[in-house]
């Protein structure tokens, strides 16, 4: 059975969704790389680094302790004591693709996640996991649905910010995502492409798990 299969896609493309309920129907672990991202950005705001200072975002990185539990099947990522449940996701969203951008942040992480999967079956799904984190993962997904189904979902998770600001926000992080230097969001070839906005999420899993099944079967 192989090691990894990841899930990559844009800013509120359903694969964190998809990733849940695929591990769910194959009793496989699940690692979501942006929990873990965002408990760093709250973690940094929280203690006030500065992080374009290289050398004390650097020292910050060093000092940091990174850990992990399983609950349910599910990694929970753990950064000095603190995980995804004890922080406050929307107060850290603009400033978010800021930091995961950095190259040396993207670097820490990256050695994190490989550590996490060394004895494990797992499903992981971010930005730039199949093209940058698990380059040899032997099963990729790309996510992908229109930027104003996009918009909507996430602006129904936060309905209090105006619709036009959250559209920017999803413009933004594309663009952030697509041109950071370490762990891109790109679509490779060997990546399966899965229409979150054609195909309801029964169907999206149907599609990955023939997928899966033809792998295991080789």
């Amino acid at each position: 059975m192989y090691d990894v299969i990841t899930l990559d896609g844009y800013c509120a493309s359903g694969k964190s969704t998809l990733a849940k309920e695929f591990s769910k129907y194959n009793d496989l672990y699940t690692l979501s790389t942006g929990d873990a991202h965002r408990i760093n950005v709250y973690n940094i705001l929280n203690l006030k680094i500065d992080y374009t200072n290289a050398v004390e975002l650097k020292r910050y990185l060093e000092e940091i302790d990174l850990e992990y539990t399983i609950i349910s099947n599910r990694v929970v990522c753990i950064l000095n004591g603190i995980t995804i449940d004890d922080i406050d996701r929307n107060s850290i969203i603009t400033i978010l693709p800021c930091i995961t951008s950095i190259p040396i942040v993207c670097e820490k992480f990256t050695s994190y996640f490989r550590g996490i999967i060394a004895d494990k079956t797992i499903v992981v799904d971010g930005h730039g996991v199949g093209s940058g984190i698990f380059p040899c993962a032997k099963l990729k997904f790309f996510c992908t649905a229109s930027l104003s189904v996009r918009t909507q979902r996430r602006n129904a998770q936060n309905p209090k910010i105006d619709i036009a600001q959250t559209n920017k926000y999803i413009m933004d992080r594309d663009k952030s995502d697509k041109e950071r230097k370490i762990n891109p969001l790109v679509i490779t070839n060997d990546m399966k492409i899965i229409n979150t906005e054609a195909d309801s999420i029964n169907i999206c899993i149907d599609k990955m798990n023939d997928y899966y099944k033809k792998l295991l079967s080789n």
